[in-house]
């Protein structure tokens, strides 16, 4: 089964007609599928003070293995500029890029926004993850998965054709102090850290081969 952005519509709702409710539920807790699932995921902007990696993670209570789809090359645009900043990361300033292997591949690159696809195993549990990194040392803080409430907010749904905004809160800024401990404050449980859409059925072409942008969905 696929579900995404570059599928019919029609056909999106017809495939997930015949898929039981609980099947397409993803939030907060392991997800299962019982048939291969192609899930789409779009990444636009985030909007946090550490650099942070985003992607699944099979097999999260055995043998756990991490596949990484969108990684932060730096905190956010203007990291390192002068003057205040608002922490904005966008793909055009050269913060977001997208990581292809290990099932993840490419469906399309846009001046605002980068959509990957990933194959889920049938019967095999995976969870969101992402790696948390501090701004300045790009010191490894710590790993938030999608099962803790705190770190995770899901809103929307596969089946309704516009698809789920999932979205992540890290524990605050981190830095490193004098005893080179890495140190974490200022968690505003806003979920804006980084914001990705999940599945739904707007259209999207490839900037990068000459194609139109499809409508916004956020």
């Amino acid at each position: 089964m696929r579900t995404g952005f570059t599928t019919a519509f029609a056909t999106v709702l017809w495939a997930l007609s015949l898929i039981p409710a609980q099947a397409l539920q993803l939030g907060n807790q392991v997800i299962q599928f019982s048939e291969d699932t192609i899930i789409e995921f779009e990444i636009r902007r985030t909007q946090g003070a550490n650099r942070s990696v985003v992607g699944i993670m099979r097999n999260p209570n055995s043998n756990p293995v991490k596949i990484p789809m969108f990684e932060e090359v730096k905190p956010f645009d203007d990291f390192g500029l002068p003057g205040r900043t608002d922490y904005l990361g966008t793909v055009a300033g050269g913060t977001i890029r997208a990581v292809e292997g290990n099932g993840v591949n490419i469906v399309a690159t846009r001046s605002d926004s980068i959509i990957v696809e990933y194959r889920f195993r049938a019967n095999t549990p995976y969870v969101f993850y992402m790696d948390v990194y501090t701004p300045t040392e790009n010191r490894y803080i710590n790993t938030l998965i999608s099962t803790q409430v705190d770190a995770t907010r899901f809103q929307g749904s596969l089946r309704d054709g516009n698809g789920i905004v999932m979205g992540w809160d890290d524990d605050g800024e981190g830095r490193v102090v004098g005893t080179g401990a890495v140190e974490v404050q200022g968690a505003d449980r806003d979920f804006m850290d980084v914001t990705i859409l999940v599945g739904g059925t707007e259209p999207c072409f490839s900037e990068t081969a000459g194609g139109r942008p499809g409508p916004a969905v956020f």
